[in-house]
C-alpha cells in the first residue's frame, strides 16, 4: 500500500506545507560550488546512488509529517520507499553530461543550487536547497520546475495519505487527501489516458473529478497535455484555467512549451523561453531553443547566431552543433557542413556514416565537397 501511495502522490498539487523553523544559511559560495561539482562528477561517472545519499530524508520526513502523529516505524518505512525511488537513477538515464549546475544563489535566506537537466524527454531544472549538518552539506529539499513540486511537498502528500487510512488520524486529514484516496484508480487511469492516444477520454475523466482534484497541479498539467492533442480550443481553455489557479507558477512555461511548438505559435514559444531564462537566473542552452525556433520561422541568420552562441557557451552538449549543421544544410553550405560534421566526430567521438539514407542530406550527398570528404576518409 505504501509503495502505491508514494507512486501516486506525485500526481497531486503541493499544498502549503508547515516547515520547521531553520536559521538562515551560513553556507558560502565556495562550499556550495564544491558541493555542486561533486554532484556533477558523481552523475557523470554513473554513481547515481551518491546523489540520493545526499538527501536529508530524516529531516524531510519530520517536516512532511508535522501534526500527523506518524509512528517511528511508519516514518522509517516511508524513507525506505523514498530511497527506492532513485532520483539519481532518473538523472543518470538522461546522460552523464546532462546534469549541470547553472549557479549558486540565495533564495529567502537559503543557499540554493540551480541545476539543469537536459534529456530526450526535454528540459527541466532543479533547485537544490542546501543545509549544513555535522556530517557536511546535505540536500534539504529539491524543487522540480517541470512539475512545480518539491520533494517535501511530495512526501507531505504521502504522509497525509498514510494518515487518511487510519480512522482516528483521518479526521486531521484535509478533504483533498480523502478525495485522492477515493479516486486513486481513476487518477492512474487519467494519467494513462493523457499520455497515450486517448486524450478525449482523459478530458472526460478530468471533468468527472471532484473540484479538489481538478485544482491539483499535476492533474492540471496532464489535462494540458491531453488538451494539446485534441485541439486549439481545448488547449487554450486548459492553459487559461491553469494560469488562473497558478498565476505565479514558474513551471508553466516548461509545461506548455512543447505544445506551443506543435501549434507553431513561435512568438509565444520565444516569450516562454525568455521567462524560463529569467526564472532560473539565466541558461545559455536556451539559445539553442531560440535558434531552433528562429529556423522554423525561416530566420536563418538569427538561428545561426543563437546556435553559435549556444555552441560556445555549452560546449559539452551536441545539440547546438547539430543546429548549426541543419542551418548549413538548409543554406547548401556544403564546405561548412563538412567542417561541422568533422568537429562533431572529433569532439564527441561519433562515427559519421550513411548520410545517403537521410532525406535532409540529399543535396549535400550530391555535392563535390561530400565526395571529397568521403575520399579523404577512405584513405585514412
Amino acid at each position: 500500500m505504501l509503495e502505491n501511495l508514494l507512486i501516486t502522490a506525485i500526481l497531486l498539487v503541493p499544498r502549503q506545507i508547515p516547515s520547521a523553523q531553520e536559521p538562515k544559511s551560513d553556507i558560502t559560495e565556495k562550499e556550495a560550488t564544491e558541493f555542486a561539482r561533486r554532484i556533477e562528477r558523481d552523475q557523470a561517472a554513473g554513481r547515481e546512488r551518491a546523489f540520493d545519499a545526499l538527501f536529508d530524508f530524516e529531516g524531510l520526513i519530520e517536516d512532511a509529517s508535522l501534526g500527523l502523529e506518524l509512528t517511528a516505524q511508519e516514518k522509517s518505512d516511508f524513507i525506505k520507499g523514498a530511497r527506492k525511488s532513485s532520483m539519481g537513477a532518473q538523472i543518470s538515464a538522461a546522460g552523464g553530461n546532462s546534469y549541470r549546475c547553472l549557479r549558486s544563489r540565495v533564495i529567502d535566506g537559503r543557499r540554493v543550487l540551480t541545476f539543469r537537466l537536459w534529456s530526450e524527454q526535454g528540459l527541466n531544472y532543479h533547485d537544490l536547497r542546501l543545509k549544513k549538518t555535522p556530517g557536511g552539506l546535505r540536500i534539504a529539499d529539491n524543487f522540480i520546475y517541470l512539475s512545480g513540486e518539491s520533494t517535501l511537498s511530495i512526501m507531505r502528500r504521502g504522509t497525509l495519505a498514510i494518515a487518511a487510512n487510519d480512522p482516528v488520524r483521518r479526521k486531521k486529514v484535509p478533504e483533498w487527501a480523502v478525495d485522492f484516496l477515493n479516486n486513486m484508480r481513476k487518477i492512474l487511469e487519467f494519467q494513462r489516458e493523457a499520455r497515450s492516444e486517448r486524450p478525449q477520454d482523459a478530458l472526460k475523466t478530468f471533468a468527472g473529478f471532484p473540484e479538489s482534484l481538478r485544482k491539483d497541479r499535476m492533474i492540471q498539467v496532464l489535462r494540458i497535455l491531453a488538451a494539446a492533442k485534441v485541439g486549439d480550443k481545448e488547449f487554450l481553455e486548459a492553459e487559461a484555467e491553469y494560469s488562473r489557479h497558478f498565476p505565479e507558477d514558474s513551471c508553466k512555461d516548461l509545461i506548455c512549451f512543447d505544445a506551443l511548438i506543435l501549434r507553431k505559435d513561435f512568438p509565444a514559444a520565444l516569450k516562454s523561453i525568455d521567462r524560463i531564462d529569467k526564472s532560473v537566473g539565466g541558461d545559455p542552452l536556451l539559445n539553442f531553443h531560440r535558434g531552433t525556433i528562429h529556423l522554423e520561422m525561416g530566420k536563418v541568420a538569427e538561428s545561426r547566431a543563437f546556435g553559435l552562441k549556444a555552441a560556445k557557451d555549452v560546449p559539452y552538449l551536441q545539440e547546438p552543433r547539430w543546429l548549426l549543421v541543419t542551418v548549413a544544410l538548409n543554406e547548401k553550405e556544403h564546405a561548412e557542413t563538412v567542417k561541422l560534421l568533422e568537429g562533431l566526430e572529433r569532439d564527441f567521438k561519433l562515427v559519421m556514416e550513411n548520410f545517403d539514407t537521410i532525406p535532409d542530406y540529399a543535396d549535400f550527398v550530391k555535392s563535390r565537397e561530400y565526395r571529397d570528404w568521403l575520399k579523404s576518409r577512405a584513405s585514412k
